[in-house]
């Protein structure tokens, strides 16, 4: 998504199909791999024409370590934006936001010892990029790690029926496969859950007798009865 975006929808003459338009990353477990996505971008530039085409780039990648940094990013974020469409000639089209769930903490050292509940720091975080969205009309990318029982086969994703002990907060599904059926339970606020639009579950498929590795993605929001396998090459996700 962020790669077609970034890319010109022509260039010299050349068709690369993209959006022409900036993507900013908030990177909240330091994992996101920047140095990937610059290398397939380039790839992906290489294949329709031997330019490097570096000046294409054109992304923001902010990564965090603690809560208040979060908020603090998301309270400045405004102004971030609007710095780059008086820069660029148009706005942020893009927002992703990585792993949603890490909850940062207070480093050591700090003076200000009020650690914030990951529930609070939802909260805050969703009021703040209500506000954003109302001025820069953008499109919000999440990641957030599923908590799974143990490592499954599985074929298919079943929405449990039985009423959850905390409801809104926990997504019971039952994963099933022809050997066994497992349970995974995976929390989400409340305010993610009223704020998000659409959800993906995104998994690996432990199928044997594989080159290299498959994954399986399923809509659950809206649920739809369609899972699809991918996999991932140099390129892109085929």
């Amino acid at each position: 998504a962020a790669i077609n975006c970034i890319l010109p929808k022509e260039w010299k003459g050349v068709n690369y199909g993209g959006l022409e338009r900036l993507v900013m990353f908030v990177d909240l477990d330091c994992r996101f791999d920047v140095l990937s996505l610059s290398r397939l971008l380039k790839q992906q530039i290489i294949r329709a024409n031997e330019y490097g085409g570096s000046n294409f780039i054109a992304t923001s990648y902010d990564s965090l370590h603690t809560q208040n940094e979060f908020l603090a990013t998301l309270k400045t974020l405004h102004f971030q934006l609007q710095k780059e469409k008086e820069a660029h000639g148009s706005g942020v089209y893009l927002l992703m936001i990585d792993s949603i769930g890490a909850s940062p903490s207070i480093p050591p050292g700090s003076n200000n010892r009020r650690s914030l509940s990951l529930q609070s720091v939802s909260d805050i975080a969703v009021q703040e990029i209500q506000k954003i969205l109302v001025v820069h009309p953008m499109l919000v990318l999440t990641t957030k790690a599923a908590s799974l029982q143990d490592k499954f086969t599985s074929r298919e994703v079943i929405r449990s029926t039985g009423q959850l002990s905390i409801e809104s907060n926990l997504d019971s599904r039952t994963i099933r496969s022809s050997t066994n059926a497992q349970l995974y339970r995976e929390y989400m606020p409340s305010v993610w859950q009223s704020f998000v639009s659409h959800r993906i579950l995104v998994r690996p498929d432990d199928s044997k007798y594989q080159k290299q590795p498959i994954y399986l993605s399923e809509w659950l929001l809206p649920s739809l009865k369609l899972s699809d396998k991918f996999t991932i090459n140099d390129v892109c996700a085929i």
